[in-house]
């Protein structure tokens, strides 16, 4: 789909990793806002522990300040629906499209084991130097390595596919279908959480349903 609309999915160098830091979710920030009815005194003050953070070792390394805003807060009210459903931070997760990192990082930093997936070098590169910042151990798997994946059984009790399971042809979401089913086999409580099927661009929401 990126390639189809020239959304641009390189950059030459870590100095260009800003353009990826609050991006697909433009004009989005009231709405992510709301997501979340309540912010309790715990959700205040990891928030406001993370920006500090931000602020100290992130926006120093950038070309051009940017800041966590609607990307960030999206993560976050996913990491809520997690919350709601499991009580656990000791969960072994995947994240299949991480986007700008926001989710994988705010579920590492919670004390999850988390695995990531992502099939484009720019977010790819963005991922790995905010996570690097953060000073998180999160095992990152590029795009050259997917077809590695078909072969195994990697274990996870939740496997997050967030938005990008909306840009994916048929045959993609049919690998990662496999790829979930098989990863949360072993869990007892095992959830697959997606969010957003219905702004689909190469697959139909209901092929996504009926897979």
């Amino acid at each position: 789909l990126f390639e189809q609309t020239g959304y641009p999915t390189r950059i030459s160098g870590f100095d260009e990793v800003w353009k990826y830091l609050d991006s697909m979710h433009d004009l989005r920030f009231d709405m992510n806002l709301g997501l979340i009815s309540q912010y309790d005194d715990r959700d205040l003050e990891f928030i406001q522990a993370f920006l500090k953070t931000y602020d100290e070792k992130v926006l120093p390394n950038l070309h051009k300040p940017v800041y966590p805003r609607a990307s960030f807060l999206r993560a976050y009210y996913q990491y809520k629906v997690l919350e709601k459903l499991v009580s656990r931070s000791d969960l072994k997760i995947f994240e299949l499209g991480p986007g700008s990192g926001y989710l994988s990082l705010i579920l590492a930093l919670k004390g999850n084991e988390v695995s990531a997936i992502e099939n484009t070098q720019g977010f790819f590169l963005t991922q790995s130097q905010l996570w690097k910042c953060f000073e998180v151990s999160i095992h990152h798997i590029p795009w050259w390595q997917l077809k590695q994946l078909s072969g195994q059984n990697p274990k996870a009790d939740v496997f997050f596919c967030n938005h990008a399971i909306s840009e994916m042809s048929r045959t993609a979401v049919e690998f990662y279908i496999r790829l979930a089913s098989r990863s949360l086999e072993s869990s007892q409580n095992g959830y697959f959480i997606l969010d957003n099927i219905y702004d689909t661009f190469l697959i139909s929401t209901s092929e996504i349903v009926e897979l």
